[in-house]
């Protein structure tokens, strides 16, 4: 098992940021900050799992209405939670209509969902920088930051979108960024999806192998991207904008998410020892 796994069996990416060392030689706490995907599928022993050992108290769902609809979370006892969209629905339904893609096409049939989701660029190397430069990602992010300073110092904060890669990614990109752990180490942390959710990659290059045609073979890595697994340029590219833009990631948290250095040093006392 990868020391970063918290150790559920129904509920994928599951995850945390403990462990992780900072340059200045601290680390983070374990146990307090969860990144996962979705947690429909949780078993019984997750849930304990979740309530007892992890005494989780916060929950941030960044999946879109339209998203968890199909697939609520389940009750967990003793935890606060909240739905926080870094996408515009609204503009992101309105877009999708244009371009013929319907979200319960994901579901139903998720081949052509897949398809039109890449060559429409739904789905595209510069995506993540769109959330970040969004009015919604903006407020998004920044309010999951203030949820971090705010949560009970000894009940863990849980974070998950639908596939725990992108959404939930950034939310840990910025995290770790805050305090202050090597580029190294964010990008190890979020290419971590790809051994976390083999298994399910390997199903999906299966049926995607036995769905295209001959002409499409080209395009499975980037139709992998789309669901479950991360590419990292698309986090480098984050990156580099950020830096390009704002002198540094932190210059971005600062100006763009609003979060003071008295705050970032909440974070850090907080989270690190």
């Amino acid at each position: 098992m990868n020391k970063q796994s918290i150790g559920l069996t129904g509920v994928s990416n599951a995850r945390e940021l403990g462990g992780y060392k900072t340059i200045d030689g601290r680390i983070v706490k374990s146990g307090l900050l969860l990144r996962t995907g979705r947690l429909d599928k949780a078993t019984a022993e997750d849930i304990r799992r979740l309530e007892v050992d992890y005494k989780v108290g916060v929950i941030v769902d960044f999946r879109m209405p339209a998203e968890a609809v199909h697939a609520p979370d389940p009750d967990i006892s003793g935890a606060e939670r909240y739905s926080i969209s870094i996408i515009n629905e609204a503009e992101m339904i309105k877009q999708q209509k244009q371009k013929g893609i319907d979200m319960a096409m994901m579901y139903s049939d998720p081949l052509i969902f897949l398809k039109m989701a890449l060559e429409s660029k739904v789905v595209h190397p510069g995506m993540y920088i769109d959330f970040l430069k969004s009015n919604a990602g903006k407020a998004g992010f920044a309010r999951f930051l203030r949820l971090a300073i705010d949560a009970p110092h000894d009940r863990a904060l849980l974070w998950h979108c639908t596939s725990g890669k992108d959404r939930t990614g950034i939310a840990a990109m910025l995290l770790l960024e805050i305090f202050g752990v090597s580029k190294e180490t964010i990008m190890e942390d979020f290419l971590l999806t790809n051994e976390f959710n083999r298994e399910k990659i390997e199903k999906m290059r299966e049926f995607l192998d036995e769905g295209l045609e001959p002409t499409e073979k080209h395009l499975v890595n980037d139709l992998l991207v789309v669901l479950d697994g991360v590419n990292g340029s698309y986090m480098e590219n984050a990156l580099e904008y950020m830096k390009s833009e704002y002198g540094s990631v932190m210059g971005y948290i600062s100006s763009e998410l609003q979060l003071s250095d008295a705050d970032a040093e909440i974070l850090r006392n907080k989270y690190l020892v």
